[in-house]
């Protein structure tokens, strides 16, 4: 989509849309009221519940507007879901987690979507810097300093230069950790932890609350969060403005005249570049250079 308030959201304003985040938020309420289900709390019955079938599209206007008396759309979610929902899989719906744990977590899967985006690019950049240094690793050009001619180089070691600012960029994406943020009211599990205390009799019941947290992660492709973390420190780690910040500085317009357009990211993979690739890439300058 285009926006002109807010140019180059045609790039990834996709994952934040209204139809985006309404299809988070039931994502999380799938894999949450599964995670129930699988660890004995709620009944057998709603493991064949698919909550994604009991909305529309044009639901996400009713939320919106609903969601001015809460201060959030998962409240007037949550009551769309239950009163859709068969009877025996209502109750269940959302137990034990809290407002900000759904609307967050759902954020989160945007902020991954994002990220899986941007590590596509990256990777193709890359790869066409890769080349355009060792096209150019002998081609001579005239070095600046101050704004003034300085001693001669090659094309390729400036190539080498805007190569590595990137392969930096692409660290920085692979390492953000993009985590699940369910906690409950207060971060510390404390509503479901009860629940499992009053349908397992298990003499841990918030080693059952935790791993409920943890299985909600993986069915979401997310990283778990350690519990007891309060509602107000939730972020991902390391931030993602600051994940962000360096690749923005990397493909700025001074640099980005070689870049190709952008492809999809369908099959991506979080993998790091291969050592040897990034040896390469490292070393590149000093071959470009003349000695």
């Amino acid at each position: 989509m285009t926006n002109l308030l807010w140019p180059g959201e045609h790039r990834a304003g996709e994952h934040m849309t209204d139809a985006a985040l309404l299809d988070a938020m039931v994502a999380v309420e799938s894999a949450w009221l599964a995670a129930l289900t699988g660890a004995g709390l709620a009944p057998a019955d709603c493991a064949a519940a698919d909550l994604r079938n009991l909305v529309a599209g044009n639901d996400s206007e009713t939320l919106a507007v609903a969601a001015e008396d809460g201060g959030n759309p998962v409240i007037g979610l949550v009551r769309l879901l239950r009163e859709r929902a068969d009877p025996a899989v209502a109750p269940w719906i959302h137990r034990g987690l809290t407002s900000q744990d759904v609307l967050d977590t759902a954020l989160m899967l945007g902020v991954r979507a994002l990220a899986d985006d941007l590590i596509a690019e990256l990777r193709e950049q890359i790869r066409v810097l890769s080349a355009l240094t060792d096209r150019h690793r002998a081609t001579p050009m005239v070095a600046r300093t101050l704004t003034q001619h300085a001693a001669p180089t090659t094309f390729g070691a400036k190539a080498a230069g805007w190569l590595n600012g990137v392969i930096d960029a692409f660290d920085n994406v692979i390492a953000l950790v993009i985590p699940v943020q369910i906690g409950g009211a207060a971060g510390t599990l404390a509503a479901s932890t009860e629940l499992a205390a009053l349908r397992t009799g298990t003499a841990d019941p918030a080693a059952v609350s935790v791993e409920l947290a943890r299985g909600t992660a993986a069915a979401l492709g997310l990283a778990p969060r350690p519990p007891g973390t309060p509602p107000a420190h939730r972020s991902p780690r390391p931030p993602t403005p600051s994940s962000a910040a360096p690749t923005a500085g990397a493909v700025s317009p001074r640099t980005s005249s070689p870049w190709p357009a952008r492809r999809s990211a369908n099959s991506v993979s979080r993998r790091p570049l291969p050592a040897a690739a990034r040896r390469r890439c490292r070393t590149s300058e000093t071959r470009c250079c003349p000695s």
